[in-house]
């Protein structure tokens, strides 16, 4: 079994603290389930009775019974409390298994005083239904399962026993253990059902364990998709440092899109630029599945940088475009143009005690010179974003090289300035046609207020229509941001926006449960690349 595009991988946490928080998740579910099979239980008996004999009083008299409350109490406590912060792991263990036996016990005691052996099914069937439920939801060992099944059985053994000799007073041993017997014959199918459920499911999870395992790898919870590759949130097996695990699916094994999937990660893994996404690791499965291992960026792409946050001041425009500028220099110098440069592959977050640390991201189109098999750089196909693709990327996707990059870190620090992108066209001729042919806006008219001038003729260099036209390097690129930064967005400043926002990042980051996190820190599935 191997992880599909579709997958979202939900059980079985690895580390400690996650299955922790795990089974008190589940264990809440088996209180709250109960609590609710019983109550529709109590509903239905009393409608019956009711039906019969319509008289309230003889109808609650006959359908409650203190030992049902009793349960429905139980299991709405055990819910509550599971509810309420971080319980131990063995009071976890405690109370699963306390309410589980101290619920069948009172259902075996409903029976005292009863003149009919019958009257004993009844609570048998309810008991089945506690600890078939438990084995079905609560992640345990079969083991386990069996010990407290049958702990849980021996009440209504007892019963059993009681009963018949209450009711049979005068009649031989031999007559009074025949229907204990049989009631005990009901719970060792009850223990044996529940115990092979147990089996069954604390077994399918073990498969999805290996299944979520590549290598030294955990799969936790899938935060992207893209045109070449799915993005898993992971764990090392050892370091249990959180890791972005980027995988090609298997609908696309073919031999090109693997060369060219292991293609990407050796050129990215060459990259070191404290701005450029790190690479771990790489391999593959022994059923075949490509994956790689990257950094796991815990914080906003500049999408939702701007979307949170509206039109950035221009000294912060400066100071995050530095950045990736110098991301885009050392690529350059090794011969690699990124050719996907837009605002939703570049992720800006806090690291190592800074913030606003910029990470340049998805090299899956990177393109470069002197590849030695022309097939994988895909130099006869119309490659990229077009919301930031340069004129030449249209017209000749041949031609493709560093100064398209450039023009589109132009297109994206015009979104950053102005909050909307350079063009926009409900079609993508139209779109080709306006950033091949059509001025774009100036950034102060977009933006509704002056930019610096410096900053406003910088963009808009970076955005001319021929390649000469625009600054000759990204390494020039970076040095006329850093001018344009002049004290106007310092590392204290980004600190504080970061302290200000932490309530959103967390929003964004989901509940720390078992659970898997509500997060698109990486979001490959923004836009797809576009192939002719």
């Amino acid at each position: 079994m191997t992880p599909a595009a579709g997958d979202d991988f939900i059980t079985v946490p690895e580390n400690l603290e996650d299955g922790r928080a795990f089974l008190q998740v589940r264990i809440a579910l088996f209180g709250r389930l109960l609590a609710v099979m019983t109550t529709l239980f109590l509903i239905g008996s009393a409608s019956s009775y009711f039906l019969l004999t319509p008289d309230p009083s003889l109808t609650l008299r006959l359908s409650l019974d203190k030992y049902d409350l009793l349960a429905i109490a139980l299991f709405l406590g055990l819910w509550a409390l599971t509810r309420r912060g971080r319980l131990p792991l063995g009071l976890l263990r405690g109370l699963e298994a306390g309410v589980s036996i101290l619920t069948c016990a009172g259902y075996a005691l409903m029976v005292q005083g009863s003149t009919q052996e019958l009257n004993l099914l009844v609570p048998v069937l309810a008991a089945m239904a506690v600890l078939m439920t438990r084995a079905m939801i609560i992640p345990t060992t079969p083991r386990r399962t069996f010990a407290i099944s049958l702990v849980a059985c021996v009440p209504f053994v007892v019963s059993a026993y009681f009963l018949a000799r209450d009711i049979g007073a005068e009649t031989s041993i031999p007559s009074i253990l025949g229907p204990t017997v049989y009631v005990g014959c009901w719970l060792g199918m009850i223990t044996a059902l529940a115990t092979l459920a147990s089996r069954i499911v604390f077994g399918l999870e073990q498969k999805v364990r290996a299944a979520r395992k590549l290598g030294q790898y955990t799969l936790v919870a899938r935060i992207g998709q893209g045109g070449m590759g799915v993005v898993y949130r992971a764990e090392h097996a050892m370091l249990r440092r959180p890791t972005a695990i980027k995988v090609l699916p298997p609908e696309k094994m073919g031999d090109e899109n693997v060369r060219r999937f292991e293609r990407e990660v050796q050129l990215t893994s060459q990259l070191t630029h404290p701005n450029t996404i790190c690479i771990y690791d790489y391999g593959r499965t022994p059923d075949g599945l490509f994956y790689y291992a990257m950094e796991y960026l815990d914080g906003f792409t500049l999408t939702e940088l701007v979307e949170l946050a509206g039109p950035l001041p221009p000294a912060r425009v400066a100071f995050l475009m530095r950045q990736a500028a110098g991301s885009l220099d050392e690529a350059h110098g090794i011969g690699l143009i990124h050719r996907d440069v837009k605002p939703d592959n570049i992720v800006v977050c806090a690291r190592g005690g800074a913030a606003d640390v910029v990470k340049v991201l998805d090299f899956g189109l990177v393109k470069a010179h002197h590849s030695p098999d022309p097939a994988l750089s895909q130099a006869d196909a119309l490659v990229g974003t077009p919301l930031t693709m340069s004129p030449e990327a249209f017209l000749e996707p041949g031609s493709v090289g560093a100064a398209s990059d450039i023009y589109a870190l132009g297109a994206v620090a015009y979104y950053l300035a102005t909050g909307r992108h350079v063009f926009q066209a409900t079609s993508l001729f139209a779109l080709s046609a306006m950033h091949v042919g059509e001025p774009p806006e100036p950034p102060s008219q977009a933006r509704g207020e002056p930019l610096p001038e410096a900053m406003e003729r910088l963009i808009l260099e970076c955005l001319a229509k021929k390649p000469a036209d625009r600054p000759p390097s990204a390494r020039e690129l970076e040095r006329r941001w850093a001018a344009l930064i002049d004290g106007g967005w310092s590392s204290d400043d980004a600190l504080g926006w970061w302290q200000k926002h932490q309530a959103d990042l967390a929003t964004r980051r989901g509940p720390r449960s078992a659970t898997p996190d509500r997060q698109t820190l990486v979001p490959f599935e923004a836009t797809v690349p576009v192939e002719r």
